[in-house]
């Protein structure tokens, strides 16, 4: 399930992807649709996990997962 970054609880996990050029706003729309697609079928052995993303100053995708309902590891991360 996605849900809005700023409602990601404190204790999530997070990834930091650096860009090595500040991006478009259609190259940051197309990521951020593409993530959508992505976090909401984000599974750890098989439940969903709960998930938000922002991309920061079009040069940082950052993801985070609650954990709480699943803890995301090995193919989970993979994906």
């Amino acid at each position: 399930m996605v849900i809005s970054f700023d409602k990601i609880a404190d204790t999530s996990r997070i990834w930091i992807y650096t860009l090595d050029r500040s991006i478009t706003d259609a190259e940051s729309s197309a990521i951020a649709s593409d993530m959508e697609v992505f976090l909401d079928n984000w599974a750890a052995h098989g439940t969903g996990l709960i998930a938000a993303f922002t991309i920061v100053e079009n040069r940082f995708l950052v993801v985070a997962a609650d954990e709480s309902p699943a803890r995301a590891s090995g193919c989970s991360i993979d994906s």
